[in-house]
């Protein structure tokens, strides 16, 4: 029982920079900083959040690459015929390109190609308005399909992507799509395996492969899907407010263009 105790007291007080093994890390790969035009998340205050919640971020802001020492660098990329995010990018890919030109630009690089909320249908860009969803090229392309994400307005488009990863089987991620600080741990994925200094150490293909895993631990718990929050051993998504996500964005929106920040 003194060991037990020991263990907490040293985790709740000590700093702990590293990802160490056996301590675990939650992993948010939808997170927007203050780049986004629609986001007030300041580079600072994410970094402060994110060592406090003990969560390893996905900074993917629209149309910009976003790298950080405390984060996997990514960018959600709009082309002619939807979006998509590129994980563990090296350049900037521009936007408004041809869907698959961008796609294969995103695969020269080595990197993760991963769908944001394919099936909500709110989104402008999002991919089920295209009809690409299906194409058999376009399959060919994706790693992982993002099956829960925290600004969705209901579960439905949640669970229509669900089905859809787990029909073409692709590893399935959570995503807070934080815009503003007290969005950030409404959605990720538990791990305990992480054995990294920085994020720069994980390899898309290792990470992949670790992804894959929780994938399978969650399809055991499709049972547990069926309400809000969704939640398992290793995972956790809860929509957020209605009222946050449209306000709340179109006013700091509207904020930022008029002054031009």
């Amino acid at each position: 029982m003194g060991t037990t105790v020991k263990l907490i007291i040293h985790q709740k007080f000590i700093k702990i920079d590293k990802y160490s093994r056996g301590l675990i890390m939650k992993v948010d790969l939808h997170v927007h900083s203050i780049r986004s035009k629609c986001s007030l998340n300041p580079r600072r205050l994410l970094e402060k959040l994110c060592k406090k919640k003990n969560i390893l971020p996905a900074i993917c802001d629209h149309n910009k690459l976003t790298k950080l020492s405390f984060a996997i660098p990514g960018e959600e990329i709009a082309t002619n015929r939807g979006e998509f995010i590129g994980l563990f990018l090296n350049e900037e890919i521009p936007p408004n390109l041809d869907l698959y030109e961008a796609l294969d630009r995103v695969r020269e690089q080595d990197a993760l190609i991963y769908l944001p909320h394919p099936y909500d249908l709110r989104r402008r860009r999002s991919l089920a308005k295209f009809n690409v969803l299906e194409e058999r090229e376009f399959l060919k392309y994706v790693h992982i399909v993002e099956v829960f994400n925290s600004r969705c307005f209901s579960l439905e488009p949640n669970l229509k992507a669900f089905e859809y990863a787990e029909k073409y089987e692709f590893a399935m991620a959570f995503g807070s799509d934080a815009h503003f600080a007290w969005e950030l741990g409404n959605a990720y994925i538990k791990f305990n395996e992480l054995d990294i200094e920085k994020p720069d150490d994980l390899s898309p293909k290792e990470f992949l492969n670790l992804l894959e895993i929780k994938t399978k631990e969650l399809l055991k718990a499709k049972s547990n899907l069926l309400k809000n929050p969704w939640r398992t051993r290793w995972h956790y998504g809860e929509l957020g407010s209605k009222y946050n996500i449209t306000l709340y964005s179109k006013v700091i929106k509207n904020i930022r263009k008029k002054l031009n920040i």
